[in-house]
């Protein structure tokens, strides 16, 4: 019988309801009407009845949910003693698309300032859902467009993950200082039709492709590396790219000003840049001390409820 099947069984009983249970813990019914199998299949004695007034333990299911509720105290317990011992618990980030790396390298540097022990891997990861999705890492920091952010508090709450705003961006325009371009009052996207145009991550995984392709804009080949797009503007003067402005802070071609950051005036593209990391239940105090000094790093450090 597993630990988490006695936690469907209570949360069954306290709602009343299967369906509720598994809104409440966000898991499907399904799973929760075969946990409920599995603990009566062990036990041979059925543990809940279906009533008028709904879902309803029998004498045995209330004694199992009596005792269920003890041992997943106990169980919480045992976490938060592990969690007090967890300071060098090795800290794992993952990136996916591109983030600012200057901020979050520096939270990462403070962070290890204070304790000299502490392991802390730095990945990068290029998700084929990252439009839709949040990363599954204990740590994630991806870039979400508006009507993206549900699908990822969801995700989020699912895992047992807590998601976090860290800043507010939009997709911008990389143009080499002598572009004809900066000339005008305004750029619109029809004047990228016959510009070679750059993304920082796959085309087709870009959340705004769609209204690229509809106006009839071609884009290049992609290129991941940030000081690379970077030469790439500032040498071809017919080259634009478009990727989230606060990306380029610290960057010295931007900087030197040999690089220029404009808007599309008719095509806004919101992006914010997130954080997902475990919930308080789970989390260890290396990773607190982390998402702390992350938030010094982003004043627009705000949960996301």
């Amino acid at each position: 019988m597993q630990l988490e099947h006695l936690r469907y069984l209570v949360a069954v009983v306290e709602q009343k309801s299967m369906n509720k249970a598994a809104a409440r813990l966000y898991c499907t019914q399904p799973a929760i009407s075969n946990a409920i199998k599995s603990i009566e299949s062990e036990l041979g004695f059925p543990v809940i009845e279906r009533t008028a007034k709904g879902v309803t333990p029998t004498e045995l299911g209330k004694r199992v949910v009596e005792d269920a509720r003890l041992m997943l105290e106990q169980y919480e317990a045992w976490k938060q003693l592990a969690l007090l011992s967890s300071n060098n618990q090795p800290i794992k980030i993952v990136l996916t698309g591109t983030a600012p790396a200057f901020n979050i390298i520096s939270a990462v540097a403070k962070t290890q300032s204070k304790n000299k022990d502490l392991k802390i891997d730095l990945l990068f990861k290029h998700s084929p859902d990252a439009a839709l999705s949040h990363v599954g890492e204990r740590i994630g920091i991806q870039y979400k467009t508006p009507e993206h952010v549900r699908d990822a508090l969801a995700f989020a709450k699912k895992h047992r993950l807590r998601l976090a705003l860290l800043q507010r961006d939009e997709f911008k325009l990389f143009l080499n200082a002598n572009s004809p371009l900066l000339l005008q009052d305004e750029i619109k996207l029809a004047d990228l039709t016959d510009q070679k145009v750059f993304l920082y991550q796959d085309p087709w995984r870009f959340p705004y492709i769609d209204r690229l392709e509809e106006s009839g804009v071609e884009l290049a080949t992609q290129m991941f590396q940030e000081n690379n797009l970077m030469v790439a503007v500032s040498l071809m003067k017919d080259a634009v790219t478009i990727r989230p402005s606060k990306t380029a802070e610290h960057n010295p071609f931007i900087e030197l000003g040999t690089v220029k950051i404009a808007s599309i005036s008719d095509c806004p593209m919101p992006v914010n840049l997130y954080v997902s990391y475990p919930d308080e239940k789970r989390i260890y105090k290396s990773e607190i001390d982390f998402i702390e000094t992350l938030a010094e790093f982003f004043p627009d450090f705000k949960q996301v409820e």
